[in-house]
């Protein structure tokens, strides 16, 4: 009696492990699957003051990739911790433009100005709202600050 449940927890034990795998395997594929197909998209500010500042769109997976940037706002955190926007871009009549990266206060033929860029000031921290219809998320949020020199610094974007 004591050698059968000892054969059927070995056949439990062998029928989980195999489950566990199977599942795991899945799941791998799953997630390798939806890379493949979505971009996730990986937004990189360099720049300064002075030379102009850069948010560079790269995918995690793959180089060169491109992006259908449907608008972009950016906002300047104020010292009682409102928001304030100092520029935007909204998608014009054919709905986006392709870019592998966007310039601060420049103008794009696809997309139109909802607002007029503002300075952008030493020592104030911004963040960034990216929309695309190409990524894996309809927006792409990441912060950046303006250090004393005036060049721009990434820092992580706050989640309340």
């Amino acid at each position: 009696m004591e050698q059968e449940i000892d054969c059927q927890m070995q056949s439990n034990s062998s029928y989980m492990l195999w489950a566990s795998t199977c599942a795991i395997a899945a799941s791998v594929v799953l997630l390798a699957s939806c890379s493949v197909f979505q971009p996730v998209i990986d937004v990189v500010p360099v720049g300064s003051l002075q030379q102009g500042v850069v948010f560079y769109l790269g995918d995690t997976f793959r180089q060169h990739q491109e992006f259908t940037i449907t608008a972009v706002t950016v906002v300047e955190e104020q010292s009682d911790c409102s928001t304030r926007a100092t520029w935007i871009l909204e998608g014009g009549q054919e709905g986006g433009q392709r870019l592998r990266y966007v310039t601060y206060g420049a103008k794009y033929p696809d997309l139109k100005e909802g607002q007029r860029p503002l300075r952008l000031k030493r020592g104030k921290r911004y963040e960034v709202f990216v929309y695309t219809s190409t990524g894996a998320k309809p927006v792409d949020v990441f912060a950046f600050r303006v250090d004393e020199n005036g060049s721009v610094r990434q820092v992580p974007k706050l989640v309340f």
